[in-house]
């Protein structure tokens, strides 16, 4: 009989039997393991949506209303920075107001450098009028001297007195002659000389009278106040002279003048610049190289400031600017870094590129803060165009 069959089954049962034993004691005595937390690895790239556009663009118009005269382009045709599209007419009026400021401009820059050259001039003919209110001054001054005062000292009055005393008797004297006299033929030689002692004596009495009035009466109120007066006026003209010297005594210009007559210049060459500046912009010109791709104007119509009438591309290179890009993402990303770009429309070409610019300033989808980052393609493909939706990739 073979025995190994037997044997065999009995080990297996054994050894199920110690199985079971051993799984309750390991249950029981064993502790559980922790549940294991998943490792989650910090994100390799920043990727954000974008779309295609130029090098630059810009939608041009006027600064100023107007009527269409000319368009010079169309859509489609390369142009040069400095060439024009489109010209505003009615220009004769700018150009007189350009050609009144250049007169105006001229007149005060001669009556600038004639006061500039005339400095000389100026000066000697401030000193020479200080000289000259200052001896007025000093003329009224002693007109008012002697209007003030007593014209003669007491001697004099009492000399005076005395002389008219005389006088007064001796033309007593000579009327009592006379009317003595007065009966005879005037052939008479008596008669004659009665009457030539008593004319004298009259005359004598009046000087003698004049002079005593003169030496002892006060002036007249009337004349002290006009001499005041005249004082007062010389000094005020000799005040008005010393300031014009001190004005003009180190370089003969007047810095009043001076001033008035640079302001005046000034504003003559603002006038020109700003008449100068309304007749250019009545041509719209290209601010680059670049291509038209709309024409939004036709002649003889009527533009408004700040209307759009052309608008202009420049596609010698091409970029991808981001349109989501989180306040968090973009902090991570630096100018001159290297990115991936992807276009729906071109499944399958991977796109090269760089980190051209970082917006400084925010703008706003769907209520998140988000930052343009513009990036250049260092390989584009002929078959880019404009507005094209794209994906790009920061490796970080």
């Amino acid at each position: 009989m073979n025995s190994q069959p037997f044997l065999r089954a009995a080990s297996l049962a054994a050894l199920l039997l110690l199985a079971g034993c051993s799984g309750g004691l390991l249950s029981s005595t064993q502790p559980t393991p922790a549940p294991t937390v998943p490792v989650v690895s910090a994100p390799q790239a920043v990727m954000s949506e974008a779309h295609v556009a130029p090098r630059d663009s810009a939608n041009l118009g006027f600064l100023q209303a107007g009527r269409v005269e000319k368009v010079l382009v169309k859509e489609g045709d390369h142009v040069k920075k400095g060439d024009i599209l489109v010209q505003l007419g009615d220009r004769e009026t700018y150009l007189a107001a350009v050609a009144s400021a250049k007169v105006a401009l001229l007149s005060a820059q001669q009556a600038l450098n004639t006061l500039n050259d005339n400095g000389d001039v100026a000066r000697a003919a401030a000193e020479l009028a200080v000289t000259k209110a200052q001896k007025a001054q000093d003329d009224a001054q002693k007109a008012l001297d002697n209007k003030q005062y007593q014209r003669a000292s007491q001697q004099t009055i009492d000399i005076a007195r005395a002389n008219l005393i005389l006088a007064n008797k001796a033309l007593e004297d000579a009327e009592k002659i006379y009317n003595q006299n007065k009966n005879r033929s005037s052939d008479d030689v008596v008669f004659a000389a009665a009457l030539s002692q008593l004319a004298a004596a009259q005359q004598r009495q009046q000087s003698a009278q004049y002079n005593f009035n003169y030496v002892s009466d006060l002036p007249d109120p009337l004349d002290v106040l006009t001499a005041q007066a005249a004082l007062d006026v010389a000094k005020a003209s000799l005040n008005d002279a010393e300031r014009t010297w001190d004005k003009v005594k180190d370089t003969g210009v007047d810095p009043d003048k001076l001033a008035l007559a640079q302001s005046t210049q000034a504003d003559a060459q603002a006038q020109l610049d700003a008449a100068q500046a309304a007749l250019s912009n009545l041509d719209l010109i290209a601010p680059y190289d670049g291509l038209v791709t709309a024409v939004n104007i036709s002649a003889d119509e009527h533009v408004t400031p700040g209307e759009p009438v052309i608008t202009l591309a420049d596609f010698s290179s091409w970029f991808v600017e981001t349109s989501d890009l989180a306040e968090t993402d973009v902090v991570k990303i630096r100018v001159g870094q290297a990115a991936t770009v992807t276009l729906d429309s071109l499944p399958g070409i991977q796109f090269k590129g760089v980190v051209d610019s970082i917006a400084d300033g925010p703008s706003s989808k769907a209520g998140d803060v988000v930052y343009t980052v513009k990036v250049r393609l260092l390989n584009p493909d002929p078959r880019l165009r404009w507005g094209m939706t794209a994906n790009v990739t920061f490796p970080l």
